[in-house]
């Protein structure tokens, strides 16, 4: 168990994340897609997601997000044997191959035109950080080899990225009901429960944070 902060300085004991459990199975409901990047509480959704008996998938070491690249080069639908299994998908990305399905937005919108849309977020200096400190610096290294950029370039190309995506989100759901900007350090379960309520009866009180990015503490000074 860990201890965690939510909200308003709230204090809440969560399980560690369970990248590998579902919820029960039962009838195909309106499909919920957070499509922010990683490191923006990704897991968080997906417990909360998961607490609340909805049947969530998340990462699958990569799998969904490698299952919507290739679905989209054969112009297949996107989801491919996950469509029928699981209605809220989470992390949808697989760093090693820079396959980030969030980025496939627009055809997942065409092809569940009743979704849910989360466009998960933070400061993004924060979450910069966040992605150079996951797995002790590994993840960024294998990124820098994935898009054969310097390290030192990578903190910028991830920034263009970030705004990027941002705007082309924005811009494309700007009229559509069913999309949500949620912040991760300002928003919570009761956000989620009333932008779900229309399809979802959720319990705001399964939100908090989960998988957060270790810190390391400044050393004492030498007396």
């Amino acid at each position: 168990m860990i201890r965690i902060t939510t909200g308003k300085a709230q204090q809440k004991t969560v399980p560690k994340t369970r990248h590998w459990q579902v919820a029960a199975s039962g009838p195909p409901n309106p499909k919920i897609f957070q499509i922010g990047f990683n490191r923006c509480g990704t897991s968080s959704l997906y417990n909360f997601f998961l607490d609340n008996n909805i049947r969530a998938t998340h990462w699958h070491g990569g799998e969904i997000g490698l299952e919507i690249a290739r679905n989209a080069r054969i112009e297949q639908r996107l989801l491919g044997p996950y469509e029928d299994r699981f209605d809220a998908f989470t992390d949808m990305e697989e760093h090693h191959t820079q396959s980030f399905g969030p980025h496939h937005f627009k055809q997942l919108h065409k092809e569940h035109p009743t979704g849910f849309f989360i466009l998960n977020t933070r400061p993004v200096d924060k979450w910069v950080k966040s992605r150079f400190n996951l797995h002790k610096g590994k993840f960024a290294q294998e990124c820098s080899e994935a898009l054969r950029l310097p390290p030192e370039q990578l903190e910028a190309f991830w920034i263009a990225e970030w705004h990027s995506h941002h705007q082309r989100v924005k811009e494309h759901f700007k009229d559509y009901t069913r999309f949500l900007v949620f912040d991760i350090e300002t928003d919570d379960g009761n956000v989620l429960r009333d932008f779900l309520s229309a399809e979802y009866d959720l319990d705001p009180a399964h939100w908090g944070h989960h998988f957060p990015t270790p810190t390391v503490e400044p050393a004492e000074p030498a007396p």
